[in-house]
C-alpha cells in the first residue's frame, strides 16, 4: 500500500505549516480505509510508486479523482509512468475528468502535470499558526443567525448568496453545478452544522457574511472548522468589514472548541485569492483535464 510513503509526503507538507500533524498511526487509520475501497496503479522495483484514484459519474461524465494523499513516487518519471499507464487504461473506455490533489509544495508534480495541460482550478488552506482573533472595530453590528431568523430574511440572505454566485458566472470558466442553486444554499444555511455570520448596519440591512460548518480538515489532529461564502456589498469593500466578519466567525468556532480553521476556494478568482490568501497556508492543490476517448 506504500503507507509509509504516503504518510512521509504528508508529513512533509504540514510540517511545513506548523499545524498539528497526524502521526503515522492516525494517518493509516484516517486514509488506509479510504484507499482501500480505490483502485490503484503501481509500479515495483527502483522506480516505484502508487497512484489511488476512484471513479464516479458527475453530470454524465466519468470522473476519476486522485486525492492528495494517494499518490507517491519515487522520482518525476515514475509519477509520468503512473499517470500515464492510468489515462491510457481510462481512455479506452471513455471520455474521463481527471480531477488530481497534490500538495501544495509538490511542486515537482505541479510541473508535470501543468506541462500535461492540467489547470488548476482549486486550492484548500489551513489557517495560520500564528493567527490570534481580533476585536471587532467597524461600525456594523456582527450576528450569528439562528435557523428562525435565517428562513425570516432568506429573501436578503439569497440576494447577498446571489451575488457570490453571479462573480462566480462573470469568470470564463465557471461551470454549472447543482451546488449553486438557492435550494441547495437554502439546505446548507439551514443544517444544523452550519453557522451563518451576517452584518447589519445602522438600520438592520444586512451588509455582508461569511459562514462557517463543521466539516472538519482530516488531515490534521485537532478539531477543526470549515469555513467559506464571504461576502461584503460592493460600496462596503476596503473598510474591514470582511476582516471584522472572519473574526467574529473564528471566534465563534474556537468557543465552539474549534483549534483550526480550513478553506478550499477556486484559484481563478483573484480576490478570493487575496482574502483567504491573508489568513490561510495552502496545503492542497486541485488540478483538472478533460480526456476525450481514443
Amino acid at each position: 500500500m506504500f503507507i509509509d510513503q504516503l504518510y512521509q509526503k504528508y508529513l512533509t507538507e504540514f510540517s511545513r505549516l506548523g499545524s498539528d500533524t497526524l502521526t503515522r498511526e492516525q494517518f493509516e487509520n484516517a486514509f488506509a480505509p479510504l484507499l482501500e475501497k480505490m483502485s490503484s496503479v503501481s509500479l515495483d522495483g527502483e522506480d516505484g510508486g502508487i497512484i489511488y484514484y476512484r471513479l464516479s459519474e458527475d453530470g454524465g461524465r466519468r470522473v476519476c479523482r486522485i486525492p492528495s494523499f494517494g499518490y507517491y513516487a519515487s522520482s518525476e518519471k515514475a509519477l509520468s509512468m503512473l499517470f500515464s499507464r492510468l489515462s491510457e487504461e481510462l481512455i479506452r473506455t471513455g471520455d474521463t475528468r481527471f480531477e488530481v490533489h497534490l500538495w501544495a509544495h509538490d511542486t515537482t508534480s505541479q510541473r508535470l502535470f501543468s506541462l500535461m495541460q492540467f489547470g488548476c482550478i482549486a486550492e484548500s488552506g489551513i489557517i495560520k499558526k500564528e493567527l490570534c482573533t481580533q476585536e471587532n472595530v467597524v461600525p456594523f453590528t456582527l450576528r450569528t443567525l439562528g435557523k428562525e431568523e435565517i428562513c425570516e430574511r432568506w429573501n436578503e440572505i439569497w440576494k447577498m448568496t446571489s451575488s457570490i454566485i453571479d462573480h462566480l458566472k462573470a469568470s470564463p470558466i465557471f461551470y454549472p453545478s447543482e451546488e449553486f442553486t438557492e435550494e441547495a444554499y437554502r439546505d446548507f444555511f439551514l443544517d444544523s452544522d452550519t453557522a451563518l455570520h451576517v452584518a447589519f448596519d445602522g438600520d438592520g440591512t444586512p451588509v455582508g457574511m461569511i459562514e462557517t460548518n463543521g466539516e472538519p480538515c482530516p488531515h490534521i489532529g485537532a478539531a477543526s472548522a470549515n469555513v467559506g461564502e464571504a461576502y461584503v456589498i460592493p460600496e462596503l469593500r476596503g473598510t474591514g468589514l470582511a476582516d471584522a466578519l472572519f473574526f467574529h466567525a473564528l471566534r465563534h468556532e474556537k468557543d465552539a472548541g474549534a483549534v483550526y480553521l480550513w478553506v478550499e476556494h477556486g484559484t481563478a478568482n483573484p480576490q478570493a485569492r487575496g482574502f483567504w490568501g491573508r489568513y490561510f497556508d495552502a496545503f492542497e492543490y486541485e488540478l483538472d483535464r478533460f480526456i476525450g476517448k481514443i
